[in-house]
């Protein structure tokens, strides 16, 4: 029975977002900062990508920050994660970043939202982005081929019993 944007927190939490930039080009990315604060085991603490509009490309969550400690006797979260996402098309768009976590008070699930946020893109130019290496320069350069061919030779004194040797 747990929500579809369930962390996996377990115990007290508080959330704060901040969503940058709001306005953007369809060329831009959109990113979210989430903070996460409270008491439990923050390594069961996985925020999951939240109800974004259809026309962005979500990417995975990347863990930017995170510590923990005990505090009287509890122990003490903060996990900060940044949510990226590419907008596909111009419009105006609501973003309301949100997570659930599991109350061990109430024995229910919460959810964490705050204010949806207006974001407005504008069509961008849409040109693929450019790299400095070539195709086939990242080919020949990234990992080389394997040789199938050896050319090995044998010495004619054994090493052992010489004068080097000695």
């Amino acid at each position: 029975g747990a929500p579809d944007d369930f962390c996996g927190a377990i115990g007290n939490y508080q959330m704060t977002a901040r969503v940058s930039p709001s306005n953007l080009t369809t060329d831009d990315a959109v990113t979210v900062n989430m903070s996460i604060r409270g008491n439990g085991d923050g390594r069961q603490v996985i925020p999951t990508n939240f109800a974004w509009p259809q026309s962005f490309d979500v990417y995975d969550p990347k863990t930017k920050n995170e510590d923990s400690g005990e505090n009287g006797g509890e122990i003490q979260h903060v996990k900060e994660v940044d949510f990226i996402a590419l907008p596909t098309a111009a419009g105006q768009y609501s973003i309301k970043p949100s997570l659930s976590y599991f109350n061990t008070d109430s024995s229910k699930y919460i959810q964490l939202a705050i204010n949806p946020v207006n974001i407005t893109v504008r069509q961008g130019t849409n040109k693929p982005r450019r790299t400095n290496i070539s195709p086939s320069d990242a080919a020949t350069d990234d990992i080389r081929p394997i040789k199938t061919v050896t050319n090995l030779k044998s010495f004619r004194k054994p090493f052992f019993g010489s004068l080097i040797y000695w």
